[in-house]
């Protein structure tokens, strides 16, 4: 992962967590807390990855470099 990749999750955790403790729903209730958190960490945790797991993608019609020996 990039520096620039860490900052990009960095600031998508900062801005959903801010999201979430800014929600007054979550205050009826522990159940209704604990929901809205699990819910919230586990989209956190798929954009994370998404950011983690993009890479720069190769043309697969691309000639290959093969030099036989």
């Amino acid at each position: 992962m990039t520096q620039k990749e860490i900052e990009r999750a960095t600031a998508l955790f900062k801005e959903k967590l801010t999201t979430w403790c800014n929600n007054k729903e979550k205050e009826n209730s522990a159940y209704e807390y604990e929901k809205t958190y699990v819910e919230t960490m586990q989209k956190i945790e798929k954009e994370v990855l998404q950011i983690m797991t993009e890479t720069k993608a190769k043309s697969r019609n691309a000639k290959k470099k093969f030099k036989p020996v």
